[in-house]
């Protein structure tokens, strides 16, 4: 059921502003500032260390293991073109063995790679000096290409 509504959302970070601030003022290795993280650590924006794709990819596990406490189970996973989330999601079987995840790439991102490799081919036989269909109307040249 769309509903154009934010059921949910998970907020993770690799960086702390206050943690960067008072690491400046008193020293990452000083007494002071392992005082001071002491009373910050509970109220810390860093929840995630590793790379940001393992970052995306853990925020996806938990979106969709909190979703049948929600009452309900995500079934397609909406994709920027890596396969990364969506095959760890598969490979965690969040909702059991017999559901299978279905994976859909996002248009924006699609028509993105489509362009930059229209204008590479575009490119490239320009420089071999090849036209790609002159200059009639709708011939593919790097100003039809749409960005």
């Amino acid at each position: 059921m769309l509903t154009g509504y934010v059921v949910d959302f998970e907020v993770m970070s690799k960086v702390c502003r206050h943690c960067s601030v008072a690491k400046n003022k008193l020293g990452q290795s000083s007494a002071e500032f392992s005082i001071w993280y002491e009373g910050h650590k509970s109220e810390c924006d860093i929840n995630h260390l590793g790379s940001s794709t393992s970052m995306e990819m853990e925020a996806a596990l938990t979106l969709w293991k909190r979703s049948t406490s929600l009452g309900f189970r995500y079934i397609t996973v909406l994709s920027d073109g890596d396969c990364k989330t969506f095959n760890y999601l598969c490979e965690k079987k969040v909702y059991g063995p017999d559901i299978v995840i279905k994976k859909e790439e996002c248009i924006n991102h699609v028509s993105k790679r489509l362009g930059t490799a229209l204008r590479s081919t575009v490119k490239d036989c320009r420089a071999q000096g090849i036209s790609l269909g002159g200059k009639a109307h709708g011939s593919l040249k790097e100003a039809t290409i749409k960005n």
